[in-house]
């Protein structure tokens, strides 16, 4: 190990605001409007290939009035995927590395010449969107395509982190968990019916008393849980 390597690297680590606040701030200021909302969204809609536009973007444009009310003003998470992909964004080369990195994790798992071999069904479904948060409080996220489904009516999941890490791409691991795990794992219909289940398999725990569970099957309805 290169000791000033590893000095050099955790010196610059060492500097960053983990869950600090950074641009880009939400172009409608404190309080969302439908106006307002619907002016950040077209800013970076066109950005965006037609399968989000018509899978993401339209979808959110109808239901934008019940969304800012129920949402409660937190629309960040919903519209930060378009407008920051804007020509003027702040983030918009950082953003499109951000992108890339979460499609290849994401088509790495769905590739369809993997599921051939294995004998598992094809999923056609896109990569998620992603946005930088402003305030980094929450740490990177994840919003799974099953959750928006019945928020906007799509399909699309949503990544986040931090606007904080954009510019060190060695605090994106985290994507491997964000994106290998809540998104494929939900957009892909039946894998944790099925992870369950062959974990139950594995232990012996599949008709398991619950009143009397042995050592063996415990960690099988620990998995499966």
């Amino acid at each position: 190990m290169n000791l000033q390597n590893l000095t050099q690297l955790s010196g610059r680590l060492a500097q960053l605001d983990l869950f600090g606040t950074a641009p880009p701030s939400p172009p409608w200021g404190k309080t969302p409007t439908v106006q307002k909302v619907t002016k950040a969204i077209n800013s970076g809609s066109n950005a965006l290939p037609l399968a989000y536009r018509t899978g993401y973007v339209q979808p959110l444009l109808a239901v934008l009035p019940a969304l800012i009310q129920r949402s409660q003003g937190q629309m960040e998470p919903f519209v930060a995927p378009v407008y920051e992909q804007a020509p003027a964004s702040a983030v918009k080369p950082e953003l499109d590395r951000f992108l890339a990195v979460i499609s290849d994790l994401y088509r790495s798992f769905l590739d369809k010449t993997k599921r051939v071999q294995l004998n598992i069904q094809l999923n056609e479904q896109l990569p998620p969107l992603a946005f930088f948060q402003n305030v980094g409080d929450q740490g990177p996220y994840t919003i799974p395509a099953s959750d928006l489904q019945s928020d906007i009516q799509t399909e699309i999941g949503v990544v986040s982190l931090p606007s904080t890490y954009r510019d060190d791409p060695i605090l994106w691991l985290s994507l491997a968990h964000e994106t290998g795990g809540h998104d494929v794992v939900h957009a892909d219909k039946g894998l944790i019916e099925a992870l369950q289940q062959g974990v139950l398999n594995l232990f012996g725990a599949s008709a398991a008393n619950p009143s009397n569970v042995t050592p063996a099957q415990l960690p099988g309805l620990l998995w499966a849980y």
